[in-house]
């Protein structure tokens, strides 16, 4: 039995205007919106070659509030790219909060930045034509 990757999925109260931010900040393209999809908008987006779901809120949804420090699960996910400095630069001009970093990982550069919905999305710097990620 093989398992290939197949999309990160996002809860937000207002997709649309979270896929603008991905759009806009980080060079994703739309692929599908779905007004109703179970009970809620949802925007489907492409990201390089990942797979970006946003969903809406489902009335049933029990939502709490975002904690003050890291939580169990999933902490981030990781973009590798191939220009660090301009994108990073790029981001902080946009007026995206870095809450780590930039700062040396090993032998890369990372810096995480906080998104809508207090997702933090880490920027990784491809070396020698190596991203961390390979």
């Amino acid at each position: 039995m093989a398992f290939h990757f197949g999309h990160i999925h996002l809860l937000s109260p207002d997709p649309d205007k979270a896929a603008d931010f991905y759009v806009k900040h980080l060079g994703a393209t739309i692929s599908r919106r779905d007004p109703d999809l179970a009970g809620a908008p949802n925007v489907r987006l492409k990201l390089g070659s990942l797979s970006l779901f946003i969903r809406g809120i489902r009335p049933t949804d029990r939502m709490v509030p975002p904690p003050n420090g890291k939580i169990h699960g999933v902490d981030h996910f990781g973009l590798d790219v191939d220009d660090f400095d301009a994108t990073v630069e790029r981001l902080q001009k946009a007026g995206l909060a870095c809450v780590d970093g930039p700062r040396k990982a090993g032998a890369y550069r990372v810096a995480f930045f906080q998104c809508p919905e207090n997702v933090l999305v880490e920027v990784l710097e491809i070396v020698d034509g190596k991203p961390p990620s390979a």
